[in-house]
């Protein structure tokens, strides 16, 4: 990876509690050999609480300040969606989370939100062309280079600015449960660990990008796909 990954890799340091030697991190070329560094380079906390479980106490915590809801309700199972059925109240939830762990990606838009917002925009932008005198602008087609423009503006900042379309958990990260495990540190070197640390490890590099979680795979490419 090159000098755009640099605070990337100190994220991921300062989140697992580790050190990424440079000759590791000269072989890194996808997010899921950044986890197989971070895997070889982790260590399990000796004694103390398991760490999903203490970070799911903290989840709860937050979740009955922020939203109100009744403890007896907060269970590792409970899809958020249930336990908080309110956009409102569900955006203003997760901003509270995220403010404690920076790494949980933000919720995402609706794909039917996405698809109305742009068909909204293209239709805007065409009406625009046809609405204009020709004498005041010479052309219609001189219009288009600024709408391309604010086009692509708009649709970037659908996916990356927090807004109110913004209602939805990130893909996989559906329960409370799911929430604690994506922020939790490294608990073990199993399979469910494993999976817990590959979720961290995306989550941090979607909140690096602003990329909803989803486009960010264990096999997508630092360079070529991500655009580090």
């Amino acid at each position: 990876m090159g000098l755009d990954s640099v605070e990337l890799v100190m994220d991921v340091e300062a989140r697992f509690g580790i050190e990424l030697p440079d000759w590791d991190c000269a072989k890194v070329r996808t997010v899921g050999d950044l986890a197989a560094v971070v895997a070889q380079r982790g260590r399990r906390p000796r004694g103390g609480a398991c760490p999903t479980a203490d970070t799911f106490y903290w989840v709860r915590r937050t979740l009955i300040a922020s939203a109100g809801v009744a403890r007896s309700a907060v269970r590792p199972s409970t899809r958020l969606e249930a336990l908080i059925p309110g956009n409102r109240a569900r955006r203003a939830a997760w901003k509270a989370l995220r403010v404690g762990r920076p790494a949980l990606p933000q919720l995402e838009t609706p794909a039917r939100v996405d698809g109305a917002l742009l068909f909204v925009c293209v239709i805007g932008f065409f009406a625009a062309l046809l609405v204009v005198p020709v004498t005041l602008t010479g052309s219609p087609w001189s219009l288009l280079p600024a709408g391309m423009i604010v086009l692509a503006i708009v649709a970037a900042a659908m996916n990356i600015l927090p807004g109110p379309w913004q209602v939805l958990p990130p893909l996989g990260i559906k329960t409370v449960g799911d929430i604690a495990r994506a922020i939790s540190p490294l608990e073990t070197a199993g399979m469910k660990g494993q999976d817990a640390l590959m979720l961290q490890v995306r989550a941090l590099v979607a909140s690096q990008t602003g990329l909803p979680l989803e486009k960010v795979q264990p096999t997508s490419r630092f360079i070529e796909d991500l655009g580090f």
